[in-house]
């Protein structure tokens, strides 16, 4: 007898997980991607970022050279290229992807699968190429990527630790440039300074001639994970010496009572009780208005939140900084989650939080910031050839320089435009001040080459109008570098940064 299994593979791309429609937005804002498929196996993944039910496949054996767990990296690789392809994401179709990534810090575990190591890294390269993207595959942290894939540096001082690329044709990447590194329990809490961060970019580009860094940004939100309580009171489980002996639950008392028989050994025991918090359900209304809402979380410990079924994300309030403060107390919560009135506020802490002091309330944003160098690319749009642009953009264009664009919230606009500096301000947004290098004329050369859009009618600033877009909040900072009012010592400078 013959016994036949089809697995159909669903996916869900619906909602925040609808990855076409966060590329195109990252290609309306002149934005770049580099789409790392992975699969990745990483602490902040929920079972590495892989399917449980993968478990559950016969003979499987992740990462290998292992034909169940090849089929489905394949189809799951296919599947997403395809969908970029589909819609002309890849630079080569004239969208924002410039790199995609196959695997992840497999190096540093290859060992471990002996000769199946090698063999899986020269497959999975093979077949990532083989789907003809238009653009570079890399691979993190393995120093013998095959050709024509990319082996690149993750970590925080690469212009040191990485070796390089292994072939004169590929360029120094730097794929993941951590801001800090994880706490080992019991270590001390490793922060990175803004001035080491900046000097080992610049020592990458100077010493390995590197030539892409990107900045490890970090959504709180990992995974959307569901809460099911079925318990209208108390759990308890009980261990002793190790094994489970027995649970149990209340439904409205009080009290919950467990009554089992154990064995117990000569001299000191180890008995431990497992319970739960619980509570009443919590709802809010939505908070009138536009401003961006948020959860505060300061009086909790760890745990994570979640909106009418939206995980917020994982909070730790416990763990401070070296200056005795949370890293984090407020937590957005996306006006798309909410309904005016009745939303379901639900949080699961481990510690010893108190439930009683969290709020809510909104965040008005009363400044935007933005800079732009010689070394800021410019807007995806400007890569298409001349003929491909449409005329509508053609109108507004302002050729292949680089820019930067600042955005008011809804119902907001704004009422005066700061510049700080040509040359090395420092400070944070809204307080920069003149570096020890600034080009004095730049200010005037800032103003004539700025473009206000409005639609709706004159702003009240100082600056020149162009009618040209029909946000009537976006400015657009075009870049301003020329030769037009530079004194001599100046554009000695000018031309010493580039």
């Amino acid at each position: 007898m013959l016994i036949c299994f089809i697995l159909i593979l669903q996916y869900d791309f619906s909602g925040r997980r609808d990855l076409v429609r966060f590329i195109k937005e990252i290609q309306t804002q002149g934005l770049y991607a580099s789409l790392r498929i992975g699969p990745f196996i990483e602490s902040e993944w929920t079972y590495g970022g892989l399917p449980f039910w993968l478990h559950d496949i016969p003979g499987i054996v992740y990462r290998s050279d292992n034909e169940p767990f090849k089929f489905y990296m394949q189809n799951f690789t296919t599947k997403i290229v395809n969908m970029m392809k589909s819609e002309g994401l890849y630079a080569s179709q004239g969208g924002p992807i410039i790199l995609s990534q196959i695997e992840n810090e497999y190096q540093t575990i290859e060992g471990a699968f002996h000769e199946k190591g090698p063999a899986y890294v020269r497959w999975a390269a093979q077949m990532a190429v083989g789907l003809q993207t238009g653009v570079p595959w890399t691979m993190c942290k393995q120093i013998d990527a095959p050709d024509p894939v990319i082996n690149t540096c993750n970590g925080m001082r690469c212009g040191e630790t990485f070796v390089g690329p292994n072939s004169p044709n590929k360029p120094a990447i730097w794929t993941e440039n951590w801001t800090t590194q994880f706490t080992k329990y019991g270590e001390n809490i490793k922060t990175r300074s803004p001035e080491d961060i900046a000097f080992h970019v610049a020592l990458f580009i100077a010493r390995k001639y590197g030539s892409f860094v990107n900045y490890y940004m970090q959504d709180s939100n990992n995974d959307q994970l569901v809460l099911n309580v079925t318990s209208l009171g108390h759990v308890v489980r009980a261990f002793v010496n190790g094994p489970l002996v027995g649970s149990a639950h209340g439904t409205r008392r009080t009290n919950v009572n467990l009554l089992n028989k154990v064995s117990l050994n000569s001299g000191i025991n180890n008995v431990s009780l497992l319970s739960v918090m619980s509570g009443l359900l919590t709802t809010f209304d939505a908070p009138g208005g536009t401003d961006p809402v948020v959860l505060s979380l300061g009086s909790m410990g760890k745990g994570e939140a979640w909106v009418n079924g939206q995980s917020i994300g994982r909070y730790w309030i416990s763990f401070l900084t070296p200056a005795g403060t949370p890293t984090q107390t407020w937590y957005n919560v996306p006006r798309s989650f909410l309904t005016p009135t009745g939303n379901l506020l639900v949080v699961l802490d481990e510690e010893y939080g108190n439930p009683l002091d969290i709020s809510i309330g909104t965040v008005s944003i009363t400044k935007v910031c933005g800079h732009v160098s010689n070394s800021h690319p410019p807007p995806v749009i400007s890569w298409k050839a001349n003929n491909q642009i449409s005329s509508m953009y053609k109108k507004k264009q302002h050729g292949r320089r680089s820019k930067v664009q600042l955005n008011c919230p809804q119902k907001k606009n704004i009422s005066k435009i700061i510049f700080a500096s040509f040359g090395s301000p420092s400070g944070d947004c809204g307080s920069y001040t003149t570096g020890s290098c600034h080009s004095p004329n730049s200010r005037a050369i800032v103003e004539k080459n700025v473009d206000v859009e409005e639609e709706l009618g004159n702003m009240k600033t100082n600056l020149s109008f162009h009618y040209q877009y029909k946000d009537p909040k976006t400015y657009l900072l075009h870049h301003f570098l020329s030769n037009q009012g530079l004194s001599r010592e100046e554009e000695m400078y000018r031309s010493s940064i580039i």
